[in-house]
């Protein structure tokens, strides 16, 4: 009697067990929900991380149009697929064609740990036409073999333009970047910013790209980099086109924006001079308040508290109030009618100005 009442307990206690095993394993799976509408006549919404997965689950969907609708807190992704986190959205077989337009939201804690896997980042491979934009991803911490990005691992006659990444993008080869990968030639990342730490145990290592044969412009990063070899600030290797880009020279830890390549185009600053309005302002960069360099109101900074983002310069639609920015005198005329004296001036950005207030002194 005792033998038996050993045996029954073990085989409850297998029971429980397996009971215990698959609960958790239904806990941490991860449901994919077909989003609303139809990618064509209207694009794909993605509002959840269940629509997410979904497009992770279909590729025959890649060639089609996308808009995320909310913020997504994708920190549960570190359980999918046995530990190995998120599928990237294209591969060598099956490449994202279509459009991606974040909306001016964001992804938090997207997850990616595949060492052995080429094509890394919350896009794998974008080519053909295709299109990301209006997207922040928040704390990520992506891992890979080579061409490993924080938006995009293999960018091939793409755009990806006003899209951010923050966290930590990581390699094993190579050909590693906050923003691309591997930016290919016809590949285009214009109106973009890093904070990623950047690292790889190979070497085409920078903030924005780890390789650019393609065009950067008004980008900058800021954040430690390194690698084995040809590391730069903010492209590891370039032979073709940069403009009007910015790194901070002493976070990341680089003194040399490209690493090996076409040096031109790309200027290190300190921090300081990094959360300075003119140094953008100067290169061209297009303000909210300002209309010197254009009215598309890609940027903003907050000069004046120092506060969002740290004082860096941020996309304009990560805050939907304008940050005050300060008055830049550009020409001031003082000329004397009779007993008074006219004063003309023009500025460059006025935001949320009072007014002006003029003073004269007694003359000795």
């Amino acid at each position: 009697m005792g033998n038996r009442s050993y045996k029954l307990l073990r085989i409850y206690f297998i029971v429980f067990f397996l009971i215990m095993f698959f609960s958790a394993i239904n806990i941490n799976a991860q449901t994919a929900v077909k989003p609303a509408g139809n990618g064509t006549f209207t694009p794909y919404k993605i509002a959840t991380l269940d629509n997410l997965y979904w497009v992770t689950q279909n590729p025959a969907e890649w060639w089609k149009d996308f808009e995320q609708t909310a913020d997504i807190d994708a920190s549960s992704s570190n359980t999918w697929d046995s530990g190995k986190g998120f599928t990237p959205i294209g591969n060598s077989s099956y490449r994202f064609t279509g459009s991606y337009d974040g909306k001016g939201f964001t992804i938090t804690g997207l997850y990616i740990s595949r060492s052995s896997t080429p094509f890394v980042g919350m896009f794998g491979t974008a080519e053909a036409g295709a299109t990301i934009k209006n997207l922040g991803l928040v704390n990520i911490n992506f891992t890979g073999f080579q061409s490993v990005g924080g938006i995009v691992g293999y960018n091939n006659t793409a755009t990806i333009s006003s899209c951010y990444s923050t966290g930590s993008v990581s390699s094993g080869s190579g050909l590693t970047g906050g923003i691309v990968g591997w930016n290919k030639t016809g590949g285009t990342i214009t109106n973009c910013y890093s904070y990623a730490l950047i690292s790889s145990s190979g070497g085409t290592v920078g903030g924005i790209a780890g390789e650019n044969d393609g065009s950067i412009s008004y980008c900058y990063s800021t954040g430690t980099v390194s690698g084995s070899r040809n590391i730069g600030g903010l492209v590891g290797y370039n032979s073709s086109s940069i403009s009007n880009c910015f790194w901070d020279t002493q976070i990341s830890g680089v003194n040399s924006g490209v690493g090996v390549g076409t040096n031109s185009g790309v200027t290190g600053e300190t921090t300081a001079d990094m959360k300075k309005f003119t140094t953008f302002e100067t290169a061209s960069w297009d303000f909210d308040g300002e209309t010197t360099n254009g009215t598309n109101n890609y940027w903003d900074i907050d000069t004046l508290n120092q506060t969002f983002k740290n004082g860096y310069p941020f996309l304009a639609w990560e805050n939907g109030t304008t940050t005050a920015l300060p008055v830049v005198l550009t020409s001031l005329k003082a000329s004397k009618n009779n007993n008074s004296v006219i004063i003309n001036w023009a500025t460059a950005t006025e935001v949320n100005n009072y007014g002006f207030e003029i003073e004269r002194t007694t003359p000795l």
